[in-house]
């Protein structure tokens, strides 16, 4: 399905018949790795200021290879910018982030994204949407860009919905289409924002499980900042807790708990690191410093 005169990435696919090398998604992102479970980012006395408001300072944390990590905090506390200033869209005005060694100076294709909202491009099918970063790279074309762009509706479950249009999706199966357009770009990071916040619980439960497969299968790094303190204890490998603005790191946690985990039924140790995790965050809610998204 297209738009009158709207050159689809299908119809990209079948005009240009130069196809890349074949690259199975799990083998590039292994080669791409400096050293397995190496530290891939490093964040260094981080502070980012808007004229007089101070959203975060003193930030220091760094990140593993294949680390899955999530970052809690209250409202208004700053974790949503801090995210952006990993991924190079806003600027620091104190400190350094490292990201495979060299300093982060704006958005880089090895640091995917995914937004709070769905962000899909109305006006292009699903196929055409998780595509986009491809075209606009030139990282595959012909044959190589159709196949890697089904590789990835595969990956999510959407193989069947490539010709429908983002208003004929729910918001699950949109927030998949966007999370399948930034991981057919093959970064090595993944930053979430509260990706799955405006979802149902049934869908929202959905998706996490969805989201650690994915992880596990490609091998990436995620770096997850969410509200909920279940869904961090269902994802993480380590949980940030950050203070209330300007937000500091409070505490760290570390999560060594098998996989798959019941947040359902939790178990004793589940449900201790549940209280950490209260303790620290919820004595920062409702101060009069800082409220707000």
């Amino acid at each position: 399905m297209s738009l009158p005169g709207q050159t689809t990435g299908e119809n990209l696919a079948a005009t240009n018949n130069v196809p890349a090398a074949s690259t199975p998604i799990v083998a590039a992102r292994k080669s791409c790795a400096p050293e397995a479970h190496g530290e891939i980012l490093k964040v260094s006395n981080l502070g980012l200021t808007f004229g007089t408001l101070h959203a975060y300072e003193g930030i220091e944390f760094s990140v593993r290879e294949h680390e899955f990590l999530c970052i809690i905090g209250p409202s208004g506390c700053g974790k949503s910018s801090m995210l952006m200033s990993i991924a190079g869209h806003n600027w620091p005005t104190a400190g350094e982030i490292l990201f495979g060694g060299q300093p982060v100076r704006g958005p880089d294709v090895e640091r995917g994204l995914v937004f709070q909202e769905y962000a899909l491009f109305l006006w292009m099918n699903v196929f055409d949407n998780v595509g986009f970063g491809l075209r606009m790279l030139r990282a595959a074309t012909g044959s190589e860009y159709r196949r890697q762009v089904e590789e990835h509706l595969a990956l999510v479950g959407l193989t069947e919905f490539a010709h429908y249009w983002p208003y004929q999706l729910s918001g699950g199966m949109r927030q998949r289409v966007a999370i399948a357009r930034a991981l057919a770009v093959k970064p090595r990071v993944l930053l979430m924002d509260e990706p799955f916040g405006a979802l149902d619980a049934l869908t929202r439960r959905a998706l996490q499980q969805e989201l650690v497969r994915i992880w596990q299968l490609t091998e990436m790094t995620i770096i997850f900042v969410t509200h909920n303190l279940q869904e961090a204890l269902y994802l993480g490998d380590r949980v940030l807790c950050m203070t209330r603005r300007p937000g500091r790191i409070k505490k760290e946690i570390a999560i060594d708990l098998p996989r798959p985990r019941d947040v359902e039924d939790p178990s004793e140790e589940m449900k201790q690191i549940i209280k950490e995790m209260q303790d620290a965050v919820y004595s920062e809610v409702d101060s009069p410093r800082g409220h707000g998204a």
